[in-house]
């Protein structure tokens, strides 16, 4: 469940004692979801140079912080 789709993105096969193992589809849509947010996040978001930018993180992050833990946490 952690490691599953970070192993399938690089292409890592999964170790030989995981016989019978399957990685859920819920892990691998919630990997490539955080991935999307992160990518954004990395990009634009975390040192906004932008004022406009700066007010959009400001007020978005209550709203950040909630969705990440009923995300996550589940």
């Amino acid at each position: 469940r952690i490691f599953g789709p970070f192993m399938f993105k690089w292409d890592y096969e999964l170790p030989a004692e995981w016989v019978g193992v399957k990685v859920p589809l819920a892990s691998v849509v919630l990997f490539r979801m955080l991935g999307a947010w992160r990518y954004v996040y990395r990009r634009y978001l975390r040192h906004p140079a932008h004022p406009a930018t700066r007010l959009f993180v400001t007020v978005s992050k209550p709203i950040r912080r909630s969705a990440y833990r009923l995300l996550v946490r589940s």
